[in-house]
């Protein structure tokens, strides 16, 4: 059981640090610490690790670890566990809860970890199914109740289709508001993780060109900062499509290219296909297997 020192309930209503015992000094040996973090409702909890980050390595890091848990016991969903001497990508769970474990063996110290948190309101978004749209209209309730963000806002659409297809994102409403100024807002998507190696594309100028991706989840960031009394916030509407880079079946709509749509879609009013073919001759007769 962690001695008393080393286990701590933190309500989470600005941003405050964790730090192993004795960082940025070697932190003792045979040591477990457990921090169960609980924001107000309608937050999530943003981690950034910063400073030095100096754990023993393992394979899987199986011994000196820090582990973060989304939710508040130690068998809420494994967000990531951590060792090395690289920091981990900054996270954010999904809920108000977050719980953190530093565990330390009878071998090897090193100089620990400063773990950075903040409460952020709620805007992550989950969307799926054969089509759907992410945009930012979803967030004007967000900003009206919170006018004045310090860190400005960072949201996330998670999108999934059904497995087997893939994603066709397609911008069709499209206006950040400062041209190539990534410092005051942009778009991300990520393909299949949010992890920063599978970042497929980074928007932030006048256009944001179509997307296709390598899995049937994708997530899409938008983040603002606050400036200047305000925040340097934009419009963009996003379309998603399933589809198949394969042969088309039936029930299936050529996209022309091996890209194939669910007939269902077919002259609905959006461009699903990559190129519009499924608007065109819309009230003629058509048949893709006649």
């Amino acid at each position: 059981k962690p001695p008393p020192a080393c286990m701590e309930e933190i309500y989470v209503t600005k941003t405050g640090t964790i730090q192993s015992p004795s960082y940025p000094r070697q932190y003792p040996l045979d040591t477990e610490c457990i921090y169960i973090l609980t924001a107000p409702e309608g937050f999530v909890i943003q981690v950034d690790f910063h400073g030095m980050f100096d754990i023993e390595r393992s394979y899987n890091c199986k011994y000196d670890h820090v582990e973060l848990r989304d939710g508040m016991y130690g068998f809420s969903p494994l967000i990531g566990r951590y060792c090395g001497d690289n920091a981990p990508a900054p996270v954010k769970t999904t809920g108000n809860k977050l719980w953190v474990k530093f565990y330390s063996d009878w071998v090897i110290e090193g100089a620990g970890f400063e773990m950075r948190y903040r409460p952020e309101p709620d805007c992550n978004f989950r969307v799926s199914g054969i089509n759907g749209t992410a945009a930012s209209s979803s967030l004007r309730p967000l900003i009206d109740r919170f006018p004045t963000l310090p860190d400005g806002l960072d949201c996330t659409w998670i999108i999934s289709v059904p497995y087997g297809y893939k994603v066709n994102l397609r911008f069709t409403e499209w206006d950040l508001g400062h041209f190539n100024q990534c410092d005051r807002s942009y778009v991300e998507v990520y393909d299949r993780t949010s992890v920063v190696e599978e970042m497929a594309a980074r928007y932030c100028g006048n256009q944001a060109p179509d997307l296709q991706s390598r899995s049937n989840v994708i997530f899409i960031r938008y983040w603002m900062r606050y400036d200047e009394e305000q925040l340097y916030t934009g419009t963009f509407r996003a379309l998603f499509t399933a589809y198949e880079d394969r042969k088309c079946k039936p029930g299936m709509f050529s996209c022309i290219g091996q890209m194939c749509i669910n007939e269902s879609l077919v002259c609905n009013g959006e461009q699903n296909c990559h190129y519009p073919w499924d608007e065109q001759k819309c009230g003629q007769f058509f048949c893709n297997f006649c």
